[in-house]
């Protein structure tokens, strides 16, 4: 094991706690979004982890997918996140929703990259 896999579960280490603490102080003001946020890349976090010892193909496509999971949702959590911490909450569930729909998009395309032929 190397120093990066080492430091890499560090990282993982850091921010499923710092996931835990938020999910703790959900009921703070300016905090509905954040907990998601560290989920988000905690998700990226552990996938590249996994990524990175994989022995197999099939283990490192499984990691990819976990860490497309993550980074695809974190930039409309980190919007959500600024929205309500500047006092500016989303207007409405219909723009929440369709900030969602690249990220669910993302989402659906790895899961159908064995079925495609692109390689």
């Amino acid at each position: 094991m190397s120093i990066y896999q080492i430091l890499q579960y560090f990282i993982c280490i850091i921010a499923f706690s710092i996931a835990v603490i938020t999910y703790r102080l959900r009921t703070v003001n300016k905090m509905r979004f954040y907990f998601l946020l560290a989920l988000a890349v905690f998700m990226y976090a552990i996938g590249y982890s996994f990524e990175m010892d994989a022995s197999t193909l099939d283990g490192a496509y499984i990691a990819q997918r976990t860490q497309y999971l993550g980074i695809s949702c974190y930039a409309a959590f980190y919007y959500l996140f600024i929205r309500d911490y500047g006092d500016r909450p989303a207007s409405s569930n219909i723009k929440i929703a369709a900030m969602f729909v690249f990220p669910l998009l993302v989402t659906i395309l790895i899961g159908m990259w064995p079925y495609g032929s692109v390689y």
